[in-house]
């Protein structure tokens, strides 16, 4: 049963036989059609290719650049820790079965002592690399939405999009990647 038609049937079940039609007349069935409606603002859609845009920056390259040079730098150190590791495996490996047990324990808390530095050396690099990454990109990514936001404010969108999205239609969108690679100076 659709709003107008609960409206009347209520109207009607409310009616008592003294009542007349034109009664009811000056009653209101519903406010929202007595009142008017707010009109909304059309949207205006644009979207951009934020990878490109980010790829085209020249702070990208030098962000790439010293993130490189802090792995290349973390590899030597992890091969330093790996080729201990491998000597460590190889005294422990070549110890004799006949060998006094402290001294083969010894042998093995090394090799497994050792083992274990690399991986914990393995995960605080993978975490400092990422907050490195994090701490380079950060100003990258706030000059970037400076500009989206100026340029969004200029053209009077509503929304800007990342074209790389999954927007499964949007047949208003306006690609605004140019005007914010423009506004960034690229």
């Amino acid at each position: 049963m659709t709003i107008f038609a609960a409206c009347l049937a209520m109207g009607a079940a409310a009616q008592t036989p003294a009542e007349s039609p034109e009664s009811q007349a000056s009653v209101p069935v519903a406010t929202s059609l007595t009142h008017p409606v707010a009109v909304q603002a059309p949207v205006k859609i644009g979207v951009v290719d934020k990878d490109a845009i980010i790829q085209a920056m020249p702070e990208t390259a030098a962000a790439q650049q010293q993130l490189t040079a802090a792995s290349l730098r973390y590899k030597q150190e992890q091969q330093s820790l790996e080729d201990k590791m491998k000597a460590y495996y190889e005294i422990y490996r070549d110890t004799s079965p006949g060998e006094l047990p402290a001294i083969r324990d010894r042998k093995t808390r090394d090799f497994i002592d050792q083992q274990g530095k690399v991986q914990e050396f393995e995960q605080r690099v993978q975490k400092e690399l990422s907050e490195l990454q994090k701490q380079l990109m950060a100003p990258i990514y706030t000059k970037l939405q400076d500009a989206l936001r100026a340029v969004g404010a200029e053209g009077g969108y509503t929304v800007i999009l990342d074209k790389n999205m999954d927007v499964l239609y949007s047949p208003d969108s306006i690609d605004l990647t140019q005007q914010v690679k423009a506004r960034l100076g690229l």
